[in-house]
């Protein structure tokens, strides 16, 4: 019994020597440590995983040709062993062999695995082909000599994900496999396309090669988003003008996209906002467009403090005089909630995300409106102990904290307004009494009885920052 132990463990040895010298590069090392050791032992020893991986997969992702030769003709590896490949997010994931050289592109060690019997198809642990690996790291090459060699361009992954999806950033590789015959519309788990992923990259000729060969461009995903939306609200504006070009959207849609895209740039260049929301109305008189909806122009009190009682300009001349920056700031906020609607989760978050700017300038007040507004529509939305909504409660009890304190110490003049603090503890105590029904179903997960928590904790803060400021009987009593 204590021989076989000691076997073992001397194989084990050897197998550390041998991926510490692929570590480091060392054949020599490699060829006179196995050598004079039977076929049977070398085998064995090339077989051992050490931290999960192979002896065969580290020298195929360390890019040694000849030391995987030697593993296969010399070690009898198993050129089909699943080993452990790890990503730059320190990810891991089970591949076999020829999924790492398609990864690194290496087609000369692909040619060597797939010579000496390797399956061109063979699957990480995620479902994911060679070539689909392949077309992520768009290795065109190698795309071409695996498909060459019967890599199967049509199979997804666990996720739905295809190899035109993960070619995208590639042009050459998306021409390649439509003129494969793949399917251009296919979608993933998440009802995205391969146009979805191009235009939210902003690969323009991919996207146009796309929108060439048919790609459904009304496609929504499961956020209800259109690969033009993307385009536009991730700033893509080469991207956005192919879509006009190849007159791929509603008229409705290319006139929002070009506002869109001034919404994204108003924070990084104010004068190139204004000239997409200038084209804007330039293609809603070309193209007939009823003018812009102000049915968001609301009675909504909160909203219309939150907005600085705004509305949204419609005449071109009018915007090209407008030279506050926060008023174009508020036409940014106002044009989201008309386009993706009040409670859409990006409408919401860029309100708060203005809020948050202002109170990095100090400018408090403006930071309290916004906020008390996007609370407001995460209310409304009734996903009372969901982070976003929590997070929307507890924020509103940190600024009014952060207020008095620099008030406190004179390094603010804006003061903690007694109203908005009755406002927001109104509001809190509606959503206490909301989160009722959710607590009473059991089992209660430990992330919701936190985010509770967090909102007990907000009412004492709120309770200890209305004790501090100047409050007449009236409003005491309102408290």
């Amino acid at each position: 019994m204590s021989t076989n132990s000691e076997s073992k463990n001397d194989l084990e040895t050897q197998a550390d020597i041998i991926h510490y010298c692929i570590k480091e590069k060392n054949t020599t090392k490699i060829v006179s440590t196995l050598c004079l050791l039977s076929p049977d032992v070398r085998k064995q020893i090339v077989s051992l995983k050490v931290n999960q991986n192979t002896a065969l997969c580290a020298a195929v992702t360390t890019g040694q040709k000849d030391v995987v030769e030697y593993l296969i003709k010399n070690c009898e590896a198993d050129v089909n062993q699943k080993g452990i490949f790890t990503d730059e997010k320190d990810n891991q994931y089970k591949v076999p062999p020829i999924w790492c050289a398609a990864e690194s592109g290496r087609v000369d060690i692909a040619s060597v695995l797939l010579f000496y019997g390797a399956d061109v198809n063979d699957c990480s642990d995620t479902e994911s082909t060679p070539v689909r690996c392949a077309c992520f790291m768009n290795h065109q090459p190698m795309v071409e000599f695996l498909v060459e060699n019967g890599g199967n361009i049509s199979k997804t992954n666990m996720y739905g994900g295809t190899c035109l999806m993960n070619s995208v950033g590639c042009s050459g590789l998306v021409d390649f496999l439509i003129a494969k015959g793949v399917e251009v519309n296919s979608v993933d788990v998440n009802d995205w396309t391969a146009l979805h992923y191009a235009a939210k990259e902003g690969h323009v000729n991919s996207t146009r090669i796309l929108l060439t060969n048919n790609a459904d461009y009304t496609i929504r995903n499961k956020t209800n988003r259109t690969a033009l939306e993307l385009a536009a609200f991730n700033g893509h504006d080469l991207v956005v003008d192919t879509f006009l070009q190849e007159g791929s959207g509603t008229k409705i849609e290319l006139v929002d996209s070009y506002e869109l895209l001034g919404c994204h740039q108003v924070d990084t260049d104010i004068e190139k906002a204004r000239k997409c929301w200038l084209k804007s109305l330039e293609l809603r008189l070309h193209f007939s467009v009823i003018s812009i909806n102000k049915c968001h122009n609301s009675e909504d009190v909160f909203s219309k403090t939150a907005f600085a009682n705004t509305n949204e300009i419609t005449l071109s001349s009018e915007l090209e005089q407008t030279k506050d920056e926060h008023m174009l700031y508020m036409q940014a906020l106002l044009k989201y909630r008309r386009i993706l609607g009040d409670y859409h989760e990006d409408t919401i978050y860029k309100i708060r995300y203005r809020g948050a700017v202002y109170a990095d300038s100090k400018m408090f007040q403006r930071c309290v409106e916004l906020w008390k507004y996007a609370y407001c529509l995460e209310l409304r939305r009734e996903k009372y102990l969901e982070d976003d909504t929590v997070y929307a409660a507890t924020s509103l009890a940190n600024i009014f904290c952060e207020m008095q304190i620099e008030f406190e110490d004179q390094k603010s003049k804006e003061k903690v307004q007694t109203k908005d603090v009755i406002e927001v503890m109104v509001m809190l105590k509606d959503h206490i009494n909301n989160c009722g029904a959710i607590l009473s179903v059991r089992p209660v997960n430990i992330h919701t009885i936190n985010n509770y928590k967090y909102l007990l904790q907000s009412v004492i803060h709120i309770i200890n920052v209305f004790r501090c400021i100047e409050r007449d009987p009236y409003e005491q009593n309102d408290f």
